[in-house]
């Protein structure tokens, strides 16, 4: 499990990324909160296993209503993961439960 702050997230679709370990290997995942909800997404592309931020944690668009891969484009809806435009339209992001607890937010990885 993962533990985030809760107060490290500040407004309408501001994001914390945050890295672990599985299976001996860095991987990163992030946390976006959206319409009042935590969600909590594998930092993967559906289009090609790369990073969805290129400069670290810009992953919501100028307007912060949509995720976006800084490399090609793919737009993903917040709430769903779920990619509405570009290349991997239909396919979604890898969720990850997130548990409220107090002040901090449990990140579970799968």
């Amino acid at each position: 499990m993962i533990e985030v702050k809760k107060k490290e997230l500040i407004g309408e679709g501001s994001t914390i990324k945050f890295e672990y370990q599985k299976e001996g290997v860095t991987q990163s995942g992030f946390v976006v909160f959206f319409e009042g909800q935590y969600h909590a997404y594998l930092n993967q592309c559906r289009h090609m296993l790369i990073e969805l931020d290129y400069k670290p944690n810009e992953f919501m668009d100028d307007q912060r209503q949509w995720i976006v891969c800084s490399t090609h484009g793919a737009i993903y809806h917040p709430k769903s993961g779920e990619c509405i435009s570009g290349p991997c339209r239909g396919e979604s992001l890898q969720k990850l439960n997130v548990t409220e607890s107090n002040d901090v937010l449990w990140i579970e990885i799968n």
